[in-house]
């Protein structure tokens, strides 16, 4: 226990706890009120005396002696409370000792608990507390709120947001968010976000009956919740997840129903963003915004139209920049990877599917890559009886690996592609011919499920083969891949596509050099994971910019899941609301100023008094 001598504490909640006093060596305790104590010693079998002493009081206590004293406090929420504690400087020093050797007494154990749980609770009442303060959050000290809170981000205004708005769903609570959400439209700041298609963006590109790896109230946005509009949809919300359709539409919903229709220009494709320098009247510096607007014109004869790109230009104080990461995906940079049978989206999946390009007769599909999109499409090519080769870097049991991360009740369709991973591996000891005709021969509905590791396991799941800690080496125009483990060993596989999903880049062409002198490391390409862009943590402005106003979220800072973007999206409206606010008491000043002016050039005139001039200056 830490005493600090005549300091001033803040006080969060209004609590009583009681405390006791241990010691070894002879103690003086003072009180202001009346104190009940009770002392017991013993030794024990290594012939070392304790001396333990319960004491409770109501009030501050003075000791002048080697003491751990724990008192009963009285303290208000939001009020400064004053503690003056008279204690010799070696106290701090013998308590902590005295705790670290007697952990094993039930008294210091219930000691540590009952501290974490005050400071649980501390913070939980900060953050009500702020709900109920007729000041918006928006103009809050959010760094000050942000202390000492941890979560599952390393953004600090994510995490204080996500607390906020979901308090405890980690721990599987669905406790009601003491935020208020109210519109204002006196302090609206106006806006325009462009994007190349619908509000939703990347979700109307994703297969529409997956199921979403975050919970469905993860995913809602503020004022409209996720699963009452769900259920308004559909009858059952299964495991209390979204498909990525119904995230599409309710993101495409939400825009109609916050009335934000005239904000969002669709079909835009930004191509330029740089500093406009300030003009000669006075015009402070910008961003200059140009790019292309797709534009539907006249309608033929088949019911389609005409549509053509139409140059735009803007300049703005202020650019969010808030483009994903999913624009460009990451290649292996392997020979061959250009071929025509090699993909690198998930999409080109499902329209080989749907043109009848794969069933259970074709050579089996090689996935590359160990992440939930390669998942998904080893999910869609088994549902298919399709053989599945699937090569990853990383070993099975890497705790990095996502699947070893994710709650196996609620995401059953990953944890099974874990199994398949786990149990039906290749043995470099069967040669790839004898694994590809037991793909085909189990691969049928028919057929018995056996896997070529383990021929006979129950557990097995047919048509499918892991090549773990393997990486692609070569892809052969005769749709051949050479794969290679990390000990050297090769093997040649036959193929009808290769679906090389290893993650994907941004992209920030738009911006001087790919935006990379914004990222952490300057040199290097931006990627969410190794290298989001820079940006403060309490405002999100991006630390490198040409200038103020440039603000970055979302995945291109780091940040991949949309419960922990919308902390992004707080500390960018907050900085932009306290500087319009700044803006507009530096002009109420002068326009002050010169209204003062006026006044005290007039009355020259007529009378020579210079008494206004002090007001000028304060």
């Amino acid at each position: 226990m830490h005493t600090h001598t005549q300091t001033q504490t803040r006080a969060r909640t209004h609590t009583q706890t009681h405390m006791h006093t241990h010691t070894q060596t002879q103690t003086r305790a003072q009180t202001h009120m009346h104190t009940h104590a009770h002392t017991h010693t013993h030794t024990d079998k290594h012939k070392r005396t304790c001396t333990h002493k319960r004491t409770c009081t109501h009030t501050h206590t003075h000791t002048q002696t080697q003491t751990n004293i724990q008192t009963h406090t009285h303290t208000l929420k939001h009020k400064q409370t004053r503690t003056q504690t008279n204690t010799h400087t070696h106290t701090h020093t013998h308590t902590h000792t005295h705790t670290h050797t007697h952990t094993q007494t039930k008294t210091n154990t219930q000691t540590h608990t009952h501290l974490n749980t005050h400071t649980h609770t501390g913070c939980f009442c900060v953050f009500k507390s702020v709900s109920r303060s007729v000041c918006s959050l928006s103009l809050k000290d959010l760094e000050y709120l942000c202390e000492g809170l941890e979560g599952r981000s390393s953004n600090p205004v994510a995490v204080l947001f996500d607390s906020l708005l979901l308090p405890d769903s980690d721990f599987g609570l669905d406790h009601t968010s003491p935020l208020d959400w109210r519109y204002e439209p006196e302090r609206a700041i106006p806006h325009l976000v462009l994007g190349k298609g619908p509000p939703g963006g990347a979700w109307h590109a994703m297969e529409g009956s997956m199921l979403t790896l975050s919970l469905a109230n993860w995913m809602e946005l503020p004022g409209l919740g996720l699963k009452d509009w769900m259920r308004e949809k559909r009858r059952n919300v299964r495991n209390d997840r979204a498909t990525p359709a119904e995230i599409a539409s309710y993101y495409q919903h939400y825009v109609s129903q916050m009335s934000l229709e005239q904000s969002f220009a669709c079909g835009t494709t930004v191509t330029s963003v740089t500093r406009q320098p300030g003009n000669h009247d006075g015009s402070p510096p910008c961003w200059r915004v140009t790019g292309l607007q797709r534009r539907e014109g006249e309608e033929l004869g088949d019911g389609s139209s005409v549509s053509e790109e139409v140059p735009f230009s803007l300049l703005a104080h202020n650019v969010v920049l808030a483009t994903g990461t999913h624009d460009i995906p990451a290649r292996l940079g392997v020979e061959g990877e250009s071929l025509p049978y090699v993909c690198h989206s998930f999409w080109e999946l499902e329209a080989a599917i749907s043109r009848g390009e794969l069933d259970q007769s074709s050579d089996p599909v090689l996935v590359v890559g160990a992440g939930l999109t390669a998942a998904d499409a080893v999910l869609a090519a088994h549902h298919l009886n399709t053989p599945v080769y699937h090569a990853f870097r990383r070993s099975v049991n890497d705790p990095g690996l996502i699947f070893n991360q994710l709650p196996k009740l609620l995401y059953p369709e990953y944890h099974k592609v874990h199994q398949m991973m786990t149990q039906q591996q290749y043995q470099p000891s069967t040669p790839p011919q004898n694994h590809a005709q037991n793909l085909h021969n189990s691969s049928t509905p028919s057929s018995p499920s056996t896997s070529p590791a383990s021929s006979s396991s129950p557990s097995s799941y047919p048509g499918y083969l892991s090549f773990p800690r393997y990486k692609v080496v070569a892809l052969r125009p005769d749709k051949k891949c050479v794969l290679e483990s990390d000990s050297g060993h090769r093997t040649v596989v036959q193929v009808s596509k290769a679906l090389v999903l290893i993650g994907a880049h941004p992209n920030l062409s738009f911006l001087g050099d790919n935006g990379r002198p914004l990222g952490i490391y300057p040199e290097e390409t931006i990627t969410c994971r190794r290298n989001p862009i820079e940006v403060d943590p309490f405002t999100n402005s991006v630390v490198a910019a040409d200038g103020p106003g440039m603000y970055a979220m979302g995945p291109l800072v780091g940040e991949n899941f949309v419960r922990f973007l919308k902390g992004g999206a707080l500390a960018i409206a907050s900085d932009l609301t306290k500087r319009q606010r700044e803006r507009q008491e530096r002009e109420d000043r002068d326009l002050t100023t010169e209204r003062l002016m006026d006044r005290w050039l007039d009355r020259q005139v007529t009378t020579h008094t210079e008494s206004e001039v002090c007001v000028l200056d304060s």
